[in-house]
C-alpha cells in the first residue's frame, strides 16, 4: 500500500487524477440543489485541489494561481447559492474544465525529435549512466554516429560543466543525466540556479541540441525542477519527462548507495532517447 501510494505521487497521477476530480466536481456542481451533490462537490474541489498541489509536478505560476482562483470562485458562489450568480457559475465551470485540459496537454507536450545525421553524441552522466551495459551501450548501437561517454561515478553540476567544456564539437548532439546530488544534498535553490545556468549557457552553445533528464525530484524537492525547466526553456533545451528516470531506477537498489537502473530501465531509457534523435522513428517519447 505505501509502494503504491509513493508510485502514485512520483509517477505524476495525482496531478492527473487532482484535475479529473476538479473537471468532475465543477460539473456536478451544476445539481447543487441536492444535498448529497453539494457535499460530494465541495470534496472532489477540495481533494482536486490538493493532489494537485501535493503532486511532484512544478506547479506554482500565476497559470495554476488562476485555476485556483476559479476553484476559490466557484466554491464561494456555491455556497450562497444565488440564482442570479447561475450565469456566472456556468462560465466558472467552463473555464475550470478548460484549465485543466490545458493543464494536463503543457504536461504532455510530445518531445521533439533531432535531427542526428553526421552529428556526434556526446553523454554526461553520473553513476546511473557510468554503468555496465548501460543505456548508452545500447543507445551506441541504434544511432549511427557514435557516442561518447562523458560520465563518471561521482559528477555533479561542476563536473558537468567542466566536461562540457572539453566539447569543442560546435554541432554535438550532447545529453546530460545530472543535478540529483546537489538536490538530495540540499544546496540553496540559489546556488543551484546558478549552477544549473552555467552548465546550460555552455551546453547549447553554437548550434549544438542539448537533451536533459528531468529530476526525479519528490514532492518536496519540486522547487528544483522548477528551476530546470525554467532554465532549459531559456536555453532551448529538450527535457526527458522525469517519469523515464523513476521507472528506469532498480527500487532494491534505493537503500543503498549508489543506486542503480534495472536491466528494463536501461531498455525504457535508451529507446526514449533513440525515438528523440533518430528522426527517422514514426513515435514521439511523450511524458
Amino acid at each position: 500500500m505505501i509502494e503504491f501510494i509513493k508510485d502514485f505521487f512520483y509517477y505524476e497521477n495525482s496531478f492527473y487524477a487532482g484535475n479529473a476530480l476538479l473537471v468532475i466536481g465543477s460539473l456536478l456542481s451544476s445539481f447543487d440543489e441536492h444535498s448529497l451533490m453539494k457535499s460530494s462537490t465541495r470534496i472532489l474541489l477540495i481533494i482536486g485541489s490538493l493532489l494537485i498541489v501535493f503532486s511532484p509536478l512544478p506547479i506554482s505560476n500565476p497559470f495554476f494561481r488562476f485555476q485556483m482562483l476559479l476553484i476559490l470562485s466557484l466554491l464561494i458562489s456555491l455556497h450562497f447559492g444565488s440564482r442570479a450568480l447561475a450565469p456566472g457559475r456556468v462560465i466558472l465551470r467552463l473555464l475550470i474544465a478548460g484549465t485543466c485540459a490545458y493543464s494536463i496537454y503543457k504536461f504532455n507536450e510530445p518531445v521533439k525529435e533531432i535531427d542526428s545525421h553526421n552529428r556526434q553524441v556526446f553523454v554526461i552522466g553520473s553513476s546511473l549512466t557510468d554503468q555496465e551495459n548501460s543505456w548508452v551501450i545500447t543507445l551506441d548501437k541504434h544511432l549511427k554516429n557514435k557516442s561518447i561517454n562523458l560520465s563518471t561515478e561521482d559528477n555533479n553540476l561542476d563536473h558537468v560543466l567542466e566536461q562540457a567544456g572539453y566539447i569543442s564539437d560546435k554541432n554535438a548532439i550532447i545529453i546530460i543525466e545530472a543535478g540529483m546530488q546537489e538536490v538530495e544534498g540540499g544546496i540553496p535553490l540559489e546556488q543551484f540556479t546558478m549552477q544549473f545556468t552555467e552548465v546550460a549557457v555552455e551546453v547549447s552553445r553554437a548550434k549544438r541540441d542539448v537533451i536533459m533528464f528531468e529530476l526525479p525530484t519528490s514532492i518536496l524537492q519540486k522547487k528544483y525542477l522548477a528551476v530546470q525547466k525554467e532554465v532549459a526553456g531559456l536555453h532551448g533545451i529538450t527535457l526527458l519527462p522525469r517519469s523515464y528516470l523513476y521507472r528506469a531506477i532498480d527500487k532494491h537498489s534505493l537503500s543503498k548507495a549508489p543506486v542503480r537502473l534495472s536491466n528494463e530501465g536501461q531498455a525504457l531509457l535508451a529507446g526514449a532517447l533513440t525515438n528523440i534523435i533518430n528522426t527517422t522513428s514514426s513515435f514521439v517519447a511523450k511524458k
